[in-house]
């Protein structure tokens, strides 16, 4: 399960873990701050050692999710078709 700072693809690919809607796939953080990462960590470390089914489901969202290119790049084409026609004026 990941514990990432949330830049570039990162952002888009690991989803935040929210315990009051069990979501997510992992930890990000903002700001390239030793702090950050370690609250991240911290929070990661006490998922898995005091909420163990949490942790083992969020493993299994992670391991079902699509990272492949082709599926990256079939959500890339939405954003700019749709932003190409999203605001057409003459």
């Amino acid at each position: 399960v990941p514990v990432v700072h949330a830049v570039g693809g990162l952002r888009d690919t690991v989803q935040h873990y929210d315990p009051y809607n069990d979501s997510g796939t992992g930890w990000s953080y903002e700001g390239a701050e030793t702090n950050n990462l370690k609250r991240e960590a911290y929070n990661a470390l006490l998922t898995f050692w005091d909420y163990r089914d949490a942790f083992q489901r969020m493993q299994l969202r992670g391991m079902h999710g699509n990272f492949t290119w082709d599926h990256a790049a079939f959500q890339y084409e939405e954003v700019l078709v749709a932003a190409k026609f999203d605001d057409i004026r003459y």
